[in-house]
């Protein structure tokens, strides 16, 4: 994959770009803040563990939370994933204070599972995490695409913050070593004051836009037709027209 190189905030405001198979870029920056969150409550999930949260898709997993969620694509094997991983896990006491659930997406097929549970669970990660089947990687290849544009292979780890209303607000392209760890922890805290009442990330940029931005999913939605997801595309076609 491209060289990643950590830097400001770049607010992401893009639209599905066009589905070739072939995904090329330029790097982009390691912490990407959208200018207007990206619902992401419909997609479907799976938990690892049989003993792990069952709720079936992200919204009903935040239902009843107050806190963001933390997604953490990884893999057996993978070392900035497992580093990624272990400084979460050292930092319970602060994620619990933040009211912030981490939620490993285990990227490995069924034969490697087994390793990645026994890793979550000497972690005490494994009761939020999450199998990620080729149905699941695809959607999330859709919206990770639909934030950053045509990307080349991301290294891991990956992760998506998800405010209390399951609302992708930044995106975290490979972070690494403990100044970018502690910026999502930072993110992380700041999520809960988000204004509930509009997409906007102002409390997490800084800022404030004179003409606020507003996201067009027409051509999210279009794809996710095209691939037979008929109650998605519905989703992003109506919140295109909100």
């Amino acid at each position: 994959g491209p060289e990643l190189t950590s830097g400001q905030a770049v607010p992401a405001h893009g639209s599905a770009a066009a589905d070739s198979g072939a995904l090329r870029t330029n790097a982009p920056q390691a912490r990407v803040l959208l200018a207007e969150r990206l619902p992401m409550g419909p997609l479907p999930r799976q938990a690892l563990a049989a003993s792990g949260n069952t709720a079936t898709t992200w919204g009903a997993m935040q239902a009843a939370s107050l806190g963001p969620l933390l997604l953490v694509a990884c893999a057996s094997g993978d070392g900035p994933s497992d580093e990624l991983l272990s400084f979460l896990s050292a930092e319970q006491a602060r994620t619990d204070a933040l009211g912030l659930r981490i939620v490993p997406l285990v990227l490995d097929g069924p034969r490697l599972r087994g390793q990645a549970l026994a890793r979550l669970e000497e972690l005490g990660l494994a009761g939020e995490a999450c199998a990620v089947d080729r149905r699941l990687q695809r959607l999330l290849e859709l919206l990770t695409l639909e934030v950053l544009g045509p990307y080349d292979e991301l290294p891991l780890p990956l992760c998506w913050l998800l405010d209390p209303a399951a609302q992708l607000t930044c995106l975290y392209v490979s972070p690494a070593g403990p100044g970018e760890w502690e910026e999502l922890l930072a993110d992380a805290g700041r999520v809960r004051y988000l204004d509930g009442s509009s997409q906007g990330t102002e409390v997490l940029s800084g800022g404030r836009w004179v003409h606020a931005p507003r996201r067009s999913t027409k051509g999210l939605a279009g794809i996710l037709e095209r691939l037979g997801e008929r109650e998605l595309s519905a989703f992003y076609g109506e919140f295109n027209v909100r």
